[in-house]
C-alpha cells in the first residue's frame, strides 16, 4: 500500500468483515470479495449484466406505457403494455404510486383472486439463452392493499404458451410468499433457472392470489441474488421495447386513384419497430371518399411493415388509415 493507510472506527458490511493483508496490498470484505491494485475479485451481487440498459428482464416495469388505453377489464387482457391481468375487475393506471415512481397498476377486486403477470421472451424456441440453468434470478416489485394485509404468491415458469401449462417447466424458490400491507413497500423473491424443455417460447412471471384492490409497480427481475436499484430506461427506448409485441399508427396508409372501374390503390407503410413475428393487424380511423372501400384489409404482412389495397370504385378517390398490430406472445 502506498501512503499512510487508516481505518478508525468500525464499518460493517453485512455480517462479514474487513481486514487488511499489508504483505500482499489486499483489503478482504467478508469471506468472498478481495481488493487489489488489479481489481476487485468476488463481486456477485452487481448481478453478472451491465450497470445500465439491459438489467431488467421485464419491460415496463414502471408501468409507464398504456398503448391500449389507461383501464381494461377484460380478464388475460393487457393492460399496462406487457402486463396481463387476469380475474380483476379492472386493469388501471394509477398516480398512486411509491417516491420516484408516476404510476402504478391498480388491480380492483372482483369475485376471485386476481393476477398480475408477463411473458418474457426466449431467445429461440427451446433455447434459454441469458437464463443459465442453475443460475439464480432476483424478482423485486413495489406494491401495497387498499385495507388490511394480503398474502400473495409469485412464480416463474418456462411455457409454450403464456396460460398453457402443456411442457411446463417450474423455476424453484424459497421465498415465493409476501404479505402486503397498506403502505408502499419494495418486496423480493429469489428463483432458481431450470432447464427450458425443447417447445417453450418463454418465461412466464406471475404474481397471484391478489384478494383486495391492490397497486404494482417497479417490477424489475434480474440475474443475480441481490434485488439492484430499479433500473431506468429513457422513456423512448421503453416505449420501443413494447412496440416490437404491440404498436398503434392512427394513419399509416393514405392513397388516391387515378381511373375509374374495381381497382386498388396500393399503399405500404413500415411498422415504428420490427416486430416480434408477422403481427396480427386491424384497420382503425379509416376514412375516405365515397369510393373508396370503407372496410379495407392488409396484405403482405410481415414483421417490418404491411400493404394496404383497399377497393376503389371511382377516380381521384382518397383514403386514409391507420393500424393496430399485435404480436404478443
Amino acid at each position: 500500500m502506498v501512503g499512510d493507510a487508516r481505518i478508525t472506527g468500525i464499518l460493517t458490511i453485512g455480517t462479514g468483515s474487513i481486514t487488511l493483508d499489508g504483505s500482499n496490498n489486499q483489503l478482504k470484505v467478508g469471506t468472498g470479495v478481495t481488493i487489489t491494485t488489479n481489481g476487485i475479485v468476488g463481486i456477485t451481487s452487481i448481478n453478472d449484466g451491465p450497470l445500465a440498459g439491459t438489467r431488467n428482464l421485464i419491460i415496463n416495469g414502471g408501468m409507464d406505457i398504456w398503448q391500449r388505453g389507461t383501464s381494461q377489464t377484460t380478464s388475460g387482457s393487457y393492460g399496462a403494455d406487457r402486463f396481463w391481468m387476469a380475474n380483476a375487475a379492472s386493469a388501471t393506471r394509477s398516480t398512486d404510486a411509491p417516491d420516484g415512481f408516476t404510476y402504478s397498476t391498480k388491480l380492483t377486486y372482483s369475485a376471485s383472486d386476481m393476477a398480475l403477470g408477463q411473458p418474457i421472451e426466449l431467445p429461440a424456441t427451446g433455447e434459454q439463452g441469458q437464463l443459465v440453468a442453475g443460475t439464480t434470478l432476483t424478482l423485486s416489485y413495489y406494491a401495497k392493499v387498499s385495507s388490511g394485509t394480503e398474502g400473495i404468491v409469485t412464480s416463474i415458469n418456462f411455457r409454450d404458451d403464456k396460460f398453457s401449462g402443456s411442457n411446463q417447466v417450474s423455476f424453484t424458490s424459497s421465498n415465493p410468499n409476501a404479505t402486503w400491507t397498506t403502505n408502499w413497500a419494495r418486496y423480493q423473491h429469489q428463483f432458481t433457472i431450470p432447464t427450458v424443455a425443447g417447445t417453450n417460447v418463454l418465461a412466464g412471471l406471475e404474481i397471484a392470489g391478489i384478494g383486495k384492490d391492490a397497486f404494482i409497480t417497479g417490477v424489475q427481475l434480474e440475474p443475480g441474488s441481490v434485488a439492484t436499484p430499479f433500473e431506468r430506461r429513457p422513456i423512448g427506448t421503453e416505449l420501443a421495447l413494447c412496440q416490437r409485441y404491440y404498436q398503434v399508427s392512427a394513419t399509416a396508409f393514405a392513397g388516391r386513384s387515378s381511373v375509374a372501374g374495381a381497382n386498388f390503390v396500393e399503399s405500404a407503410s413500415s411498422f415504428k419497430v420490427d416486430m416480434r413475428t408477422a403481427p396480427t393487424c386491424t384497420i382503425n380511423n379509416f376514412s375516405g371518399d365515397a369510393g373508396a372501400s370503407s372496410s379495407p384489409g392488409l396484405v403482405d404482412i410481415t414483421s417490418t411493415g404491411a400493404v394496404m389495397r383497399p377497393t376503389i370504385t371511382g377516380s381521384n378517390q382518397f383514403y386514409r388509415s391507420g393500424y393496430t398490430a399485435s404480436a404478443e406472445l
